[in-house]
């Protein structure tokens, strides 16, 4: 499980360097891992990441799909049916969070 961890926070870490990039498996990424879209709205952080059945343990969650986790893999917002309506609710809870300076 941690070497599982550390390759996810590399992979978001690299993502978070890019803009709109999406990592997906035909990329070398092991084809039962997340498929993870920075965002450009990324003031607090978050990305999309599709959540799977055998991943649902490991996030704490009762059901697969899409969810807007933090950069501690914390899941913030979801489930959600499809990657354009988890973007836009991380687009809102964006704008929604207080800015501090």
């Amino acid at each position: 499980m941690h070497l599982f961890k550390a390759r996810i926070q590399r992979a978001a870490r690299e993502l978070a360097r890019l803009a709109n990039v999406v990592a997906t498996p035909h990329i070398g990424l092991d084809p039962k891992s997340l498929t993870m879209l920075h965002t450009a709205s990324q003031g607090d952080h978050l990305f999309a990441s599709f959540v799977s059945d055998d991943e649902t343990g490991d996030y704490r969650v009762s059901e697969p799909g899409w969810y807007a986790l933090d950069d501690g893999e914390h899941v913030v917002l979801g489930p959600f049916a499809s990657l354009r309506e988890c973007e836009r609710e991380i687009r809102d809870h964006d704008q929604m969070t207080p800015k501090t300076i």
